[in-house]
């Protein structure tokens, strides 16, 4: 009965927030909220960000909000520094707290995005610009997580966020949505469907979204170690679709190696959408890294930090 009332408490939020938001906005961009498309977290960021079926703990946050359970313990945190291209950098920081009963998961996620510095002109009285100093953009984004088990191994979960972006004064901030869903029915494969930042248009513009069906599959080679790889199926906001694979595989639950491969849009020559990443793990404790190409844009490098407990 609790598990009906939950549910039904959840999709009255959803439908709450996604009519009845309250929204302010000053803009003149044609596609808004870009950053959402940012992943976070330096293990995902190593198979290609093809983690939404795999996810577990305080990374599940910002990848899929049914994955919040982990296998061996009822508290997960997680801290993650992204060094982006172009001067940008991210800080993250997530929770997720485990009630061990029908009432589920419940966590909280936080992301600031610094977007560099960047050079602002006004025309002078000829039509020339002239330079009058430099502005630096940013970016935050505030979900809160639940997640439950509703019927045999078909996880649910949803987040309720916040999202702001300032632009030299100018500012869009919205409520967003994530619903997702997990199935572990299967020996060693989990399924997933999820939808995040969905919600309000801004003046007739929709921000950045996307759908995500996934496959992952973990495969136990006991005393040689373990296998995790997965595929994921994108579809974005603005009709354009990709593909994210990645594998690890760790070595006696300790030192982990990752690669994957993740569509790149930015339309640059160079090396860009191959992922590299490795892990250590000791006890409670992880520590991640991962390397992602971007072409002539630069290089991100990402640090993540994380005990379950």
């Amino acid at each position: 009965m609790r598990k009906i009332i939950l549910l039904i408490t959840a999709v009255i939020m959803v439908a709450q927030l996604i009519f009845s938001a309250e929204i302010r906005y000053e803009t003149n961009y044609d596609r808004i909220a870009q950053f959402l498309g940012i992943e976070i977290g330096a293990r995902a960021a190593g198979m290609g960000n093809a983690r939404v079926a795999l996810a577990e703990g305080a990374e599940a946050v910002f990848l899929n909000p049914a994955n919040g359970k982990t296998r061996y313990y009822y508290n997960s945190f997680l801290i993650s520094h992204n060094s982006w291209i172009q001067g940008m950098f991210q800080e993250t920081v997530s929770f997720v707290k485990d009630t061990n009963s029908e009432w589920g998961i419940f966590g909280i996620g936080i992301s600031y995005l610094n977007e560099g510095t960047i050079k602002k002109y006004e025309m002078d009285g000829s039509g020339n610009g002239v330079y009058i100093g430099d502005i630096t953009p940013y970016a935050m984004v505030i979900k809160l997580n639940w997640a439950a088990q509703m019927i045999k191994s078909l996880f649910f979960g949803v987040n309720l966020g916040y999202m702001r972006e300032d632009i030299d004064g100018y500012v869009i901030q919205k409520g967003l949505v994530d619903v997702g869903f997990t199935y572990t029915g299967i020996k060693d494969i989990n399924l997933a469907l999820v939808r995040r930042n969905f919600g309000r248009t801004i003046d007739g513009h929709g921000i950045f979204t996307d759908a995500i069906l996934a496959i992952g599959y973990k495969l136990n080679l006991v005393k040689f170690g373990e296998i995790n790889a997965e595929v994921d199926l994108r579809a974005f906001t603005f009709e354009r679709f990709g593909v994210g694979l990645g594998i690890e595989y760790i070595y006696n639950k300790i030192i982990a190696i990752r690669a994957g491969y993740e569509n790149d849009y930015t339309g640059v020559a160079g090396l860009k959408g191959l992922r590299l990443g490795m892990g250590i793990r000791y006890e409670k404790f992880l520590l991640d890294f991962a390397f992602e190409p971007y072409g002539e844009l630069g290089q991100a490098y990402k640090v993540s930090f994380g005990v379950n407990f």
